[in-house]
């Protein structure tokens, strides 16, 4: 009954509170913007995300079968142990409640479109080891994920700028602005870039350069598309002053590319560290 499954929820919730715990830990130190963890049907069961208001907040969901809130808004600067979450009658999700794909096998990581922007998005599976009958062997099998992702936006492009002193603008695949460090009032016109096609590696990516004025300035413009199967699903638009040599803008390119792998390189094997805590 529910008495029953609320005295489990105590029981227990201090394992969910150290998971989650350390979602918000991982969220801080690998300059993620959300994660969160899916069982084996797809129901979310803890989640962190950074929030502009209240720098990062976080919650999980029990069930055993009814549902059991629990939710944390944390200020900046917060300890983990200092983390304290309460039993709340609903979960206010900007992450998706559910996730309707198969399983993952393996770690992928691609661009996505969100409807509030672009992201680095990565797909960790958590594994539990399970006896085969047939082959009389334990077997590593999928029992949920863990996703976390990387928003591409004015803050993200600032940080390149810092990197390698180029400006860069990010565009929806409409050519609506998405945010960068160059203010402007026009879109990308996409429409000349319809015969661009997906390389097999981001630095191996065909450029398209262009010679653009914003605001009275003249600019060498060349424009990186970001695929995902086979179809652009963002623009990235680096420029510099014309007396910059196309060379700096290849650099910049493999810069990004180098960036990119960089992100999963450090958010990944926390990722993983997450996953495998709930196997």
């Amino acid at each position: 009954d529910a008495a029953a499954n609320r005295n489990q929820f105590v029981t227990i919730k201090d394992s969910y509170n150290q998971t989650t715990s350390a979602l918000v830990q991982t969220l801080a130190s690998s300059n993620l913007w959300q994660m969160a963890v899916y069982d084996k049907d797809g129901r979310i069961l803890s989640y962190a995300e950074e929030d502009d208001r209240l720098q990062i907040r976080a919650g999980y969901r029990f069930y055993n079968p009814d549902e059991i809130y629990a939710l944390a808004d944390i200020p900046e600067g917060t300890a983990v142990n200092d983390i304290r979450f309460e039993t709340k009658a609903k979960m206010p999700l900007d992450i998706a409640a559910s996730f309707n794909q198969p399983l993952p096998g393996d770690t992928v990581s691609f661009f996505n479109l969100l409807p509030d922007g672009i992201c680095i998005e990565t797909h960790t599976p958590v594994t539990a080891n399970q006896y085969n009958r047939s082959t009389d062997q334990m077997e590593s099998v999928p029992v949920g994920v863990v996703i976390s992702r990387t928003r591409l936006n004015s803050a993200f492009a600032l940080r390149i700028k810092n990197l390698t002193r180029m400006d860069i603008n990010l565009f929806r695949p409409d050519g609506a602005i998405a945010g960068g460090t160059v203010a402007v009032d026009t879109a990308l016109d996409v429409n000349n870039y319809k015969d661009t096609r997906a390389a097999d590696s981001l630095e191996e990516q065909s450029l398209i350069f262009n010679d653009i004025t914003i605001a009275g300035t003249d600019y060498f413009q060349a424009v990186l598309p970001l695929f995902r199967d086979s179809q652009p699903i963002a623009w990235v638009a680096l420029t510099t002053s014309k007396a910059s040599i196309a060379a700096d803008t290849h650099r910049m390119v493999v810069m990004f590319a180098f960036v990119f792998l960089i992100c999963l390189m450090i958010a990944t094997p926390f990722v993983c560290m997450i996953a495998a805590s709930f196997s």
